[in-house]
């Protein structure tokens, strides 16, 4: 019995269900924790070095980056990580070697040349933009590669059931790596603008890339080494695409604020309300951990046609996720203009956007984990509707509120879009499923009852 099996309480340990969602998922939630920390603590230490300005040029670049990543993935990490332990579990190495390196060949052309273009359109908007963002862009371009590949192969890590060890190149060593190389440059003498911002960082997630590759080649079966290749590439295509409609218009609903607060007021405040936006984040780590982990317990019990140890499931989850999440945002609440100074004392203007986005976030977990029941079944073409639908509502309300608020304009569009899809799944649950994901109502028993 491990030392988290031993704390766990008895109704817990004696409940096979229960006890694997919190055995598997407590690691991953002390990692996630830790991981958004250091991520927080890199950017106050970059914020504080680099200056206002040129960490607004940072951070807008980073939006642009992210979104490239996305592009260059192509919703092949979502399949690798489903792909992977299914073809293990059946012996089908040939499929597992073709998967990986089929989808590893697909990333890295497809992030080359996003970068490649990236750089040749560069020069042709030189003009119009300041010389420090023009700079940061250019070396941003580069990160588009190593990223969306750390990315990729830290996936595939969670397909073979390494979720602890997956998150530590990213969540953990690059964080490090960058506040280590940030401050050493600092003391060094040189001046840290954003293009200096954007090498560190390149160089800390080749790091992290290294280790991820590294402990993923340890992960595989001897069996499968030396097996040539088998590639389904028009099914692999298929699953992928659809994956990448949900998870990009996820990632675009956390980005495209960030994105039309730089053109339409200025990188200064975009990168406050980014900060803003990143504090907020943290309420989500329990959720994500718990997803990580019950997702497969979803897929398992609804392909095996278990409604009620699933209804119980998705109860647990979502109140064990609102449990975490409402201490979280009500100090985070409490303290955020202080959270916030550590940026430096310019960030405390992004305070009332905090506030709109962690009550945006708290009414999220009422509703339960009704996006992971429809991801994790067959009604993974819902969740991408409403996120689809969130997206484009989303563009609206920010080019109609930020002109006239500004950041807070920002605010209450993304935290209403992001309440009203959530909103929508659940709704979605329990016609489609017959589940209520709601954290009220009994846990057991029929839907109807809740």
């Amino acid at each position: 019995m491990t030392f988290l099996d031993q704390i766990l309480p008895r109704f817990v340990r004696d409940d096979p269900l229960l006890a694997k969602l919190f055995t598997k998922s407590g690691g991953d939630v002390v990692v996630r924790g830790l991981g958004l920390f250091l991520i927080l603590l890199m950017n106050a230490v970059l914020a504080r070095v680099a200056g206002v300005e040129a960490f607004g040029h940072y951070v807008y670049i980073t939006s642009v980056v992210f979104i490239a990543t996305m592009l260059a993935r192509q919703g092949m990490d979502s399949s690798i990580s489903r792909l992977v332990p299914a073809y293990v579990a059946k012996a089908e190495w040939g499929r597992l070697n073709g998967v990986i390196r089929w989808m590893l060949l697909r990333v890295a052309l497809v992030s080359l040349a996003l970068a490649a273009v990236g750089i040749l359109i560069l020069p042709f908007l030189r003009d119009g933009l300041a010389p420090g963002l023009y700079d940061a862009a250019f070396w941003g371009m580069f990160l588009i590669p190593v990223y969306s590949l750390a990315l990729l192969v830290q996936s595939a890590l969670r397909g073979r059931l390494w979720i602890v060890l997956a998150q530590i190149p990213d969540l953990i060593v690059r964080p490090c790596a960058v506040i280590i190389l940030i401050l050493s440059l600092s003391y060094a003498g040189y001046q840290i603008d954003g293009a200096v911002a954007f090498q560190v960082v390149i160089a800390a997630t080749l790091l992290a890339l290294i280790i991820v590759a590294y402990w993923f080649n340890r992960s595989l079966p001897k069996e499968a080494r030396g097996v040539a290749g088998v590639i389904e590439a028009g099914e692999w295509r298929s699953v992928s695409s659809k994956l990448l409609l949900a998870s990009g218009a996820n990632l675009l609903l956390t980005q495209i604020d960030v994105l039309m607060l730089g053109p339409l007021v200025s990188t200064d405040v975009a990168s406050f309300y980014s900060v803003a936006s990143r504090i907020s984040g943290v309420t989500l780590f329990a959720i994500v951990a718990l997803g990580s982990i019950g997702g497969p317990m979803v897929s398992e019990l609804f392909a095996l046609e278990k409604h009620d140890e699933l209804k119980r499931l998705a109860k647990v989850i979502g109140r064990t996720a609102f449990l975490a999440v409402l201490p979280i945002v009500c100090v985070l609440a409490a303290f955020g203009g202080s959270i916030l100074s550590l940026f430096g004392e310019a960030f405390q203007v992004a305070y009332t956007p905090l506030l709109i986005l962690l009550a945006s976030q708290l009414a999220t977990a009422l509703f339960g984990p009704a996006a992971l029941l429809l991801t994790m079944t067959v009604h993974e073409d819902a969740a991408a509707r409403f996120l689809l639908m969130s997206l484009v509502a989303n563009i609206v309300l920010n080019a109609a509120l930020i002109p006239l608020f500004g950041m807070t304009g920002a605010a209450i569009a993304t935290g209403t879009t992001t309440v009203l899809p959530v909103l929508a799944m659940s709704i979605a649950v329990r016609r489609r499923i017959g589940i209520s994901t709601l954290i009220i109502g009994r846990i057991g028993g029929d839907t109807r009852s809740d």
